[in-house]
């Protein structure tokens, strides 16, 4: 019987009851950004409104493509990620 090993590589952040949550998060990510570079996610909310924000690549390309930083909000996720062979979908990310 053969054995298949997995590795996935990821990066998480998250933040509570801060001022610039989105940003905050954003530097975070970036100190995890070796842990996957094929995607990143941020998520953010100001207790009404979620916004999100995805794509594949490196945090600093979404960073130039979309206002993550200046996106209000007190609480904030997100993750970089490496994908696997198995997992190429983009609704993953």
């Amino acid at each position: 019987m053969s054995r298949e090993i997995l590795q996935d590589m990821a990066g998480i952040a998250g933040l509570f009851n801060v001022p610039h949550a989105a940003a905050d998060c954003a530097l975070l990510l970036h100190g995890l950004q070796h842990r996957g570079q094929d995607g990143v996610g941020i998520a953010v909310t100001d207790g009404e409104t979620l916004r999100c924000y995805k794509r594949r690549g490196l945090l600093s390309e979404l960073l130039k493509a979309e206002p993550v930083q200046e996106s209000p909000g007190t609480a904030a996720i997100g993750q970089v990620r490496l994908r696997l062979e198995q997992d190429r979908m983009d609704e993953n990310l």
